[in-house]
């Protein structure tokens, strides 16, 4: 007995319904989208604070325009780590997590370099 496997493209609709989770109130196609609800909701918060500091504290978007950018974040970042590493949870000036400072400055970084690839 001879078993052949024949290849054919699935339609979208096959596709999107191959997709869906077994669900008794509705359907809703998620595949092959960006599911934030992995993002760790506790950290997201005090990043944010950390933001907020920072745009009241200099303005909205100055990140955007500082000058060597990318470097002083750097620099930032690390200043900040060092500091966690050494037994310091909170930055004295802000009152905020060592880490979070750190996140936003590595997110600074990654933004600044994405939007460099993508021509923005």
């Amino acid at each position: 007995m001879e078993i052949k496997l024949v290849k054919r493209q699935i339609s979208k609709q096959e596709l999107e319904q191959s997709q869906l989770t077994t669900c008794t109130t509705g359907r809703k196609f998620d595949g092959g989208k960006l599911q934030f609800s992995l993002l760790p909701p506790k950290s997201i918060k005090e990043t944010i604070r950390v933001l907020q500091y920072g745009a009241e504290k200099y303005e909205v978007g100055n990140w955007k325009v500082v000058p060597n950018a990318k470097q002083r974040y750097f620099d930032a970042a690390m200043r900040h780590l060092w500091a966690y590493n050494e037994g310091e949870v909170l930055d004295p000036e802000t009152g905020l997590s060592h880490l979070a400072h750190a996140i936003c400055s590595i997110m600074f970084i990654l933004e600044l370099n994405l939007e460099e690839q993508s021509g923005d």
